[in-house]
C-alpha cells in the first residue's frame, strides 16, 4: 500500500509540473487530485485504519482517471520515463544491498579462524617441504662429490707408482656432473608433485601421460637409448678414459673424447673415427696401468754384461732427457738379464714401461738410444751369417 501511495503522489507531483503550458483547468484537477493523494499518505504517516486512506484515494482516483484523457503524449512520456527512473532507483538500492551482503559474507569467510588457520598450516608445510628439499639437495651433492672423489683417488694412487702425469679422466669431467645433475632433477620432480599433494591437485593423470611421453620416447629412440646405456655403464666400470690407447676390434686409437653415446679415436695416421657405444663389443686398454717394452739384444761371449746394463739404463735416461718422452716414459729400466744362448752369443732383454701412443715411436726411440751406447761403448755385435 505504501509503494502505490508514493507512486501516485510522485506520478501527479510529476504530472502537474509537465502541464505548465497546458490548460488552467487540468493544472487546478490535478493539484487537487495530489493534495489529496497527499493527505492520504499523511494517513499513511500516521498510521490511520486502512479504511479511511481508502476513501481518501478513491475519491481522488475516479477524478485522475477522468483527466488521463486530456493529458498530452508529451506528459505521457513524462510520466513513463519518471517511473523508470524510479525502478532504476529501486534496483540500484536492491544491488547496493546485495553487494554490502556479499562483502560482509566474503570478509567474513575470508578472515575467519578456520580460513586462518588452513592457510597457516599450508603454509607450514611447503616451508617443511622447501627445507626438506634443500637439506637433501645438498646431501645427495655431498655424497656424490664424495663418491666420485674417492673413485679419482683411487685411479691416481694405482698409477701413482709410475711417477707419471695422470690426466683427468671421464669421471671428473662427465660422469660427476652428470650424475648431479640426475639427482637434482629426480628430487626436484619428486617436490613438485609433494606440492601439488598438498595444494590438492590430482596428480595421478600428470605421471599417468608422463609415464606415456616417456615410453613413446623409449620407443622412439631405442638406438640412442641403447648408446647412453652402454656408455654410461663403460664409463662407470672406468676401463677407459680420455688419453688412453685402445683397440676397438680392427681399430686402434688414442681416445680424445668420451661422451655418453660414444667414443672418439685419433688413429695412428691422423683420422678420426667415432665409434658408438652399443656397435663395441671388445676393447682392448693399452694404456692401463702402463704399457710394458721389451727391448732383446745379441751381443758377443767377449762383452761384459754389466756394460751391457750400463747402456740400456744411458739410454733410458737420454730418451726422458726429451720435453716429449719425460712425461711419458717411466724412470725405471728393468734389466733382465740373459735370455738365451746360442753360438753366436747370448740374448740380454731390459723393459721400460711408457704411456702407449697410437704410432708405436716409443718402444723405436729407445731402441735407437740402446743402439747408440753400445756404439759410445764399443760394444760388439756378433755376425750371423743367413743359411
Amino acid at each position: 500500500m505504501k509503494y502505490i501511495i508514493s507512486f501516485l503522489f510522485i506520478s501527479i507531483f510529476g504530472l502537474a509540473h509537465s502541464t505548465q503550458n497546458t490548460d488552467p483547468k487540468a493544472i487546478s484537477t490535478t493539484k487537487e487530485i495530489a493534495q489529496k493523494v497527499e493527505e492520504g499518505f499523511e494517513k499513511v504517516l500516521d498510521k490511520t485504519d486502512q479504511k479511511s486512506i481508502t476513501s481518501s484515494l478513491s475519491s481522488g482516483i475516479p477524478s485522475l482517471e477522468s483527466q488521463l484523457s486530456s493529458i498530452s503524449k508529451a506528459q505521457m512520456d513524462y510520466i513513463t520515463k519518471f517511473n523508470g527512473i524510479l525502478d532504476l532507483i529501486d534496483k540500484h538500492d536492491k544491488r547496493v544491498e546485495v553487494y554490502k551482503r556479499l562483502k560482509g559474507t566474503f570478509t567474513k569467510e575470508l578472515f575467519s579462524f578456520e580460513r586462518l588457520e588452513f592457510l597457516f598450516f599450508l603454509s607450514l608445510k611447503l616451508i617443511v617441504v622447501y627445507l626438506l628439499y634443500y637439506a637433501l639437495k645438498v646431501s645427495i651433492i655431498r655424497m656424490i662429490t664424495y663418491h666420485m672423489e674417492a673413485l679419482v683417488q683411487k685411479r691416481k694412487k694405482n698409477t701413482s707408482n709410475h711417477k707419471l702425469t695422470i690426466q683427468k679422466t671421464i669421471i671428473d669431467v662427465t660422469i660427476g656432473p652428470l650424475i648431479r645433475k640426475i639427482a637434482i632433477w629426480v628430487l626436484r620432480t619428486i617436490t613438485v608433485i609433494i606440492v601439488l599433494d598438498i595444494l590438492k591437485v590430482n596428480v595421478f593423470p600428470l605421471l599417468f601421460g608422463f609415464s606415456l611421453m616417456c615410453i613413446a620416447i623409449a620407443v622412439a629412440s631405442k638406438t640412442m637409448l641403447q648408446d647412453l646405456l652402454h656408455g654410461i655403464i663403460t664409463i662407470l666400470r672406468g676401463i677407459i678414459s680420455v688419453g688412453e690407447v685402445v683397440k676397438i676390434g680392427d681399430t686402434k686409437g688414442k681416445i680424445e673424447e668420451l661422451n655418453l653415446r660414444s667414443m672418439v679415436l685419433r688413429l695412428s695416421t691422423g683420422e678420426v673415427e667415432v665409434i658408438p657405444f652399443s656397435t663395441i663389443t671388445k676393447i682392448v686398454n693399452y694404456s692401463r696401468d702402463l704399457r710394458i717394452f721389451k727391448s732383446e739384444v745379441l751381443i758377443g761371449f767377449k762383452q761384459d754384461i754389466s756394460l751391457v746394463e750400463k747402456c740400456f739404463k744411458d739410454a733410458l735416461t737420454k730418451l726422458r732427457s726429451t720435453t716429449y718422452y719425460e712425461k711419458r716414459v717411466d724412470p725405471e729400466c728393468n734389466f733382465l738379464g740373459i735370455s738365451e744362448f746360442n753360438e753366436h752369443g747370448y740374448r740380454v732383454i731390459a723393459t721400460i714401461k711408457y704411456i702407449p701412443d697410437p704410432t708405436d715411436h716409443t718402444g723405436v726411440k729407445f731402441n735407437e738410444f740402446v743402439f747408440k751406447e753400445m756404439l759410445l761403448n764399443n760394444i760388439e755385435f756378433p755376425e750371423v751369417l743367413e743359411t
